[in-house]
């Protein structure tokens, strides 16, 4: 079990202050490393990879069959 220290509301008040601070920059930095993740250049896939789908194998282009983006497929478990 942790020992927590006791103190005064101020001294509670004082850190919680810091440590909103520390949340927000923290909460900055991953913001500007999303960015940053997004400016990454793309690169050619060059490999032929190959899939096992329900319609048997399909390389890479095939399963984006012209769009930019796979489809996003969602399974939802009924009760």
């Amino acid at each position: 079990m942790t020992d927590h220290k006791i103190g005064t509301r101020e001294q509670w008040q004082a850190a919680r202050d810091e440590l909103a601070n520390l949340e927000a920059e923290h909460a900055e930095l991953g913001q500007r490393a999303t960015e940053q993740r997004r400016q990454l250049p793309w690169v050619p896939v060059e490999k032929e990879y190959q899939f096992d789908t329900e319609h048997g194998k399909k390389t890479l282009a095939e399963l984006f069959d012209g769009r930019s983006q796979l489809p996003r497929v969602q399974h939802h478990v009924r009760a």
